[in-house]
């Protein structure tokens, strides 16, 4: 079974827009936004809606406050394309 895990963190521009990536082995990872928007959402509320669906009960779902916090662990995993998918 592939190992899936979902990144939620607010976009480092437009502070009402909070985005997601799913990874999961094998497959291509890219940045979509979430359909919830600050200021009724933040990123640890977005993770709890994503843990809460039966779909995602095998799956991680990690929060980052911040955008510098997501792009300094995206980097460090090696996914340097994804941030710039939000700073071509």
């Amino acid at each position: 079974m592939p190992r899936e895990r979902i990144d939620v963190f607010p976009h480092p521009t437009d502070s009402r827009l909070i985005l997601s990536v799913l990874h999961t082995d094998g497959q291509p990872t890219f940045v979509v936004p979430t359909p919830f928007v600050a200021p009724y959402h933040t990123p640890a509320t977005v993770a709890a809606e994503l843990r809460a669906l039966p779909v995602n009960a095998t799956i991680d779902v990690i929060a980052y406050a911040d955008y510098r916090s997501w792009e300094t662990t995206a980097l460090a995993r090696g996914d340097h394309h994804l941030p710039r998918q939000i700073h071509p």
